[in-house]
């Protein structure tokens, strides 16, 4: 079943800067897909397409059932999450669960549905303990989750998340994998922009690099194994691989490298 269909998709802006060339690619509706590029190559572009923040000017995009364009932008909004790199620009409320409660409300949800979809998506990304607390007295790691959870009362099927990990540190990075493992478990698609090869090579299904608005390639995460191919990405192989090359032991992060090393060494079972 289809989540995310886009064909011959292009698009210029003013000044006659094309961001996107003939973009093709699909993704099956309930996968993790990393789109990886170097800046300037058109990911943020390609995913203000999704929910019709831009209107495809040449190409189609399809969204589950519905196609981008402007008959369809109420019920896009809803099916299509975005949450952006800096969570201030999304949260807008005094209050966290306030901040969660507007998407709801603009929909004309009762109060009771109100309600009962800001305590689920508090539920959700483990956040319950700050329904009450100033936004704006957050950690990073905590106003993307706030920021996410805004979106998730919504009641998206599509999860679209610009360079979700950046500026989080550690523990905060962890936190919101695991948040995202578990949304991905309920059935929700989830699409990340990122510059992160580790972690792309770790969470994804599946692949979509993107080089000066055209693909470079679409298709499974192990790809980024691939020396050529991430050289021509202007890309840096992930960590885990360059420590296990040549030696037939993979991996999909440092860690799960390194138990594999010490138990092929018998240091460790």
């Amino acid at each position: 079943m289809k989540g995310i269909l886009v064909s011959e998709l292009s698009y210029t802006y003013s000044g006659n800067k094309q961001a996107l060339k003939n973009v093709s690619f699909q993704l099956d509706r309930g996968k993790k897909l990393a789109i990886l590029g170097a800046n300037g190559s058109g990911k943020s572009t390609l995913i203000q397409h999704f929910n019709g923040l831009i209107l495809p000017q040449k190409g189609k995009v399809t969204m589950g059932n519905h196609g981008v364009e402007q008959k369809n932008l109420k019920i896009l909004r809803q099916k299509v999450g975005i949450i952006f790199d800096h969570p201030d620009d999304q949260i807008i409320a005094s209050k966290v669960s306030e901040d969660i409660a507007f998407g709801p409300r603009n929909l004309r949800c009762s109060e009771e549905e109100v309600f009962r979809r800001v305590k689920e998506a508090l539920s959700q990304m483990g956040i319950e303990e700050l329904q009450d607390s100033s936004p704006y007295e957050l950690s990073l790691g905590q106003k993307k989750k706030v920021a996410i959870a805004g979106v998730l009362a919504m009641k998206p099927e599509i999860l679209v998340l610009d360079e979700p990990f950046t500026g989080l540190d550690p523990s905060s990075r962890e936190g919101l994998k695991k948040a995202l493992e578990d949304l991905h478990h309920q059935g929700h698609t989830l699409v990340i922009t990122t510059h992160n090869v580790d972690m792309a090579y770790e969470w994804a299904d599946e692949l979509l690099i993107l080089k000066e608005g055209e693909v470079l390639y679409t298709g499974v995460v192990e790809a980024l194994e691939d020396k050529e191919l991430v050289k021509k990405g202007n890309l840096e192989s992930p960590g885990v691989v360059r420590l296990l090359e040549n030696t037939g032991i993979t991996g999909k992060n440092i860690e799960e490298g390194n138990r594999k090393i010490k138990e092929a060494l018998g240091i460790e079972k």
